[in-house]
């Protein structure tokens, strides 16, 4: 399973960008996304 995805010196990502799944840190608004205390689902824009 993917935890954790780090981004650096791609196309915008001038500096080095980490999106970690494995913390669901204030996910109330939606817990249909978070399943064995990792996020299942996530969006980068």
């Amino acid at each position: 399973m993917l935890t954790k995805f780090l981004v650096s010196d791609f196309m915008n990502f001038k500096c080095a960008w980490t999106l970690d799944l494995s913390e669901p840190n204030n996910y109330e608004f939606n817990p249909e996304v978070v399943s064995k205390d990792a996020i299942t689902k996530a969006i980068v824009y």
